[in-house]
């Protein structure tokens, strides 16, 4: 696909376009992963009816992995300054 940047012809490569989750940094995409998943459970995280206990428990391993790259990720920054 072809894009028109600055009166000229550029494919999505060279005119360094990307989609919002791309440009995000680790913090950024664990968040929106995290959203993603939560969306699937009920309230306070709490089972919904009718889901398997196997899928609920690997969503909250989920969940637990996204709260870790977030912690790791604050620590290196703190480590940083």
């Amino acid at each position: 696909m072809l894009y028109i940047m600055d009166g000229a012809l550029c494919c999505a490569k060279c005119s360094r376009l990307f989609y919002a989750s791309q440009r995000g940094n680790v913090t950024d995409r664990a968040w929106i992963k995290q959203r993603k998943v939560e969306a699937k459970l009920r309230e306070y995280g709490q089972k919904p009816k009718r889901m398997r206990w196997k899928t609920f428990t690997r969503l909250r391993e989920k969940i637990s992995e996204c709260e870790r790259q977030k912690d790791s990720a604050f620590i290196m920054a703190m480590l940083w300054r």
